[in-house]
């Protein structure tokens, strides 16, 4: 996986190889990695410093063409992490608040962002949802934005006609909070930081 949000492209900040969970992640060291730190097993985690296999030319602006996918074309063809740079003694993470996991299952989060659609994303991961249930809990979760109340965990926007409000696990397996065809931030005035609890 390549990303690049690189906002300090061409400035100190340094670039990450990283096997998490089998997968291998190209990434600056900006905070990007966070949540995939935090929630996936790190094998291996290295800075990446050979330039031998970078592109000839470097611009100081277009690291994810002129780096980014030279590495990401070698590693496919089978170049290790090792080869890439020095082992990574410390990264940046992001502050991101950890969701409250409660003995009886239930999980009281916050949202952290939004996104175009106005969906509401949380910092409630499938993981999370996995390691809250209790192995007594029979019944669904019921999600709750603030004083509001969704409804149960969903798992498509068709399961609620149009205009209505769902909380189902994202494309980012995150909770989200939206509204089938809607904006739920337009709808519930809600925004980063607001409450979400599953009962």
């Amino acid at each position: 996986f390549v990303a690049v949000v690189d906002p300090g492209v061409g400035g100190s900040r340094r670039i990450l190889a990283a096997r998490y969970s089998g997968r291998v992640v190209l990434a600056p060291d900006n905070g990007l990695v966070t949540m995939l730190h935090r929630d996936a097993e790190l094998e291996e985690l290295r800075f990446v410093e050979s330039r031998r296999y970078f592109a000839a030319q470097i611009s100081n602006t277009f690291h994810g063409r002129d780096i980014f996918a030279p590495v990401a074309a070698h590693l496919s063809r089978g170049v290790p992490l090792s080869q890439l740079g020095p082992p990574a003694d410390r990264i940046e993470v992001l502050n991101v608040p950890r969701p409250v996991l409660h003995p009886d299952g239930g999980i009281e989060g916050q949202v952290l962002t939004i996104d175009r659609f106005g969906n509401l994303i949380t910092n409630i991961s499938d993981i999370d949802l996995s390691a809250a249930r209790s192995p007594h809990r029979g019944k669904p979760y019921e999600v709750t934005l603030g004083e509001q109340v969704i409804g149960p965990l969903r798992v498509t926007y068709g399961e609620v006609a149009p205009g209505s409000p769902l909380a189902l696990i994202g494309s980012a397996r995150l909770l989200e909070i939206a509204v089938n065809g809607g904006s739920a931030a337009e709808r519930f005035s809600a925004g980063v930081g607001a409450s979400v609890r599953l009962r």
